[in-house]
């Protein structure tokens, strides 16, 4: 009897650690589990990759500083250009040799365009290879950065690893590298902001949301379309004096003809572009976001050229490009990559006619 109450005792005991265990000594599988959640919520906000970071020493170190500094180290600028209510571009260089421009925006440098291949810049300057950039630097397809609290993830096609790389400096200012597609040189460095990059957005973006350009477009239509042609006509005779070829000319002749075939594009949109192309276009338009530029082909600026008449004219050749409020990028991309469709770099062409068109513009060369 005594055994079995033993037993029974023994029973009640057991029962009650095993209950109250739990109790004084809680699982920590509930815990793990809230750090596991929390843990890839972070990791879901924080960048996959991180590309390399060049130190900014030379001109990249000014983009968000004081136009005013920037003077006073340098000197005056050789002229100011006016392109917008906000925006100014500031001329540096004798000739085309040392030639750079500054864009400053509400006082602070937003830009700097180089062109002269006797401009000290980071260890990079016109005139280079591929593979001596590829010397000095890692060059990424993807870049991840945060702009106004926001990660924007974008991607390099092969097109642009070949002809507009993109290098990263660690005070958040970017490299935007514009080589020439038939002598595979460096023809302009492209330092700018985040804002800068992503107002021109010339990648894929894969996360965050572009930056609307209907500022850019409302401040670049209050300027003279006179303005914005010497601008980039200029830009041109820069990049032909270095290749040492003969300066264009703006032709008044070819300037009315490309402003004829600006209104004909206007009104014949549907049957020069087909079905997907016209959707693309307008979807560029409506939204002010222009995630890829866009440019007639061939077949599409003969189609334009013959319901204008155009094609009547014999030597001239012609692009439709958009958008067209950033004139010194347009300078660069057609002059890099795009002159399998736009000789500019033709030793033959010295005539120009310009005509810009609402978020569009039309060069001709003859």
């Amino acid at each position: 009897m005594k055994r079995i109450k033993d037993f029974l005792v023994a029973v009640l005991f057991i029962s009650i650690i095993s209950y109250t265990l739990p109790i004084f000594f809680p699982q920590s599988s509930s815990s793990p589990k809230e750090n596991t959640s929390i843990d890839e919520s972070i990791k879901e906000k924080e960048p996959t990759f991180v590309q390399e970071k060049l130190p900014a020493n030379g001109y990249s170190k000014w983009i968000g500083k004081s136009g005013e500094k920037f003077a006073k180290q340098f000197g005056e600028p050789v002229s100011k250009e006016r392109i917008s209510q906000t925006h100014e571009w500031w001329t540096y260089g004798s000739s085309a040799n040392d030639y750079y421009e500054v864009l400053v925006v509400n006082h602070q440098i937003e830009s700097i365009l180089i062109l002269g291949n006797e401009v000290e810049t980071d260890n990079i300057h016109t005139g280079m290879k591929m593979e001596d950039l590829a010397l000095l630097t890692t060059l990424y397809s993807n870049f991840s950065f945060d702009y106004e609290r926001e990660n924007y993830v974008i991607e390099l096609s092969e097109e642009d690893m070949n002809y507009q790389p993109l290098i990263a400096f660690n005070n958040g200012a970017f490299a935007l590298i514009q080589f020439n597609q038939k002598t595979g040189a460096i023809i302009a460095i492209r330092y700018l902001s985040a804002h800068d990059l992503l107002t021109l957005m010339p990648y894929q973006l894969l996360s965050g949301n572009l930056l609307d350009a209907g500022d850019s477009l409302s401040n670049a239509s209050t300027v003279k379309d006179s303005v914005r042609k010497k601008h980039l006509v200029n830009l041109f005779n820069q990049l032909r004096e270095l290749a040492d070829l003969d300066k264009l000319d703006l032709d008044p002749m070819l300037n009315n003809l490309a402003d004829e075939l600006a209104q004909h594009f206007v009104g014949n949109q549907e049957t020069i572009l087909q079905e997907d192309r016209l959707e693309e276009f307008l979807e560029e338009r409506m939204t002010h976001t222009y995630e890829r530029p866009f440019y007639l082909e061939k077949n599409e600026m003969r189609e334009l050229e013959k319901i204008s008449n155009a094609n009547k004219f014999e030597d001239i050749e012609g692009l439709l490009y958009l958008p067209n409020q950033d004139t010194s990028f347009l300078a660069m991309h057609l002059y890099g990559e795009l002159t399998h469709l736009l000789k500019l770099d033709d030793e033959k062409v010295n005539k120009i006619g310009l005509a810009f068109k609402d978020d569009f513009i039309v060069v001709l060369l003859k």
